[in-house]
């Protein structure tokens, strides 16, 4: 489950969200929709973890993924490691 609470992003004097919550579960479809400048990039960024929230948490199977956001990778996506050598480009 995804949940946000109380979500608010500002740039500058701009607010891109503000004070927004939502529950999505398990297997259910969630769409964002708006018009351009709404904010919709700027919250897929929070709840990425890529950028973080002027207020308000976002939790992953009610974890907080800004205090725990490398618990949260590597149990949403584990990496599998070379054991030897290097890599090539």
């Amino acid at each position: 489950m995804i949940e946000a609470k109380n979500i608010t992003k500002r740039f500058y004097n701009n607010v891109a969200v503000n004070s927004l919550s939502f529950n999505i579960k398990k297997q259910e479809i969630f769409g964002i929709v708006g018009p351009d400048g709404a904010g919709k990039s700027t919250l897929l960024r929070i709840l990425a973890g890529i950028l973080p929230p002027d207020e308000g948490k976002v939790f992953i199977d009610s974890i907080d993924i800004y205090n725990n956001l490398s618990k949260i990778l590597r149990k949403k996506f584990p990496i599998c490691r070379r054991a030897s050598g290097s890599m090539r480009i």
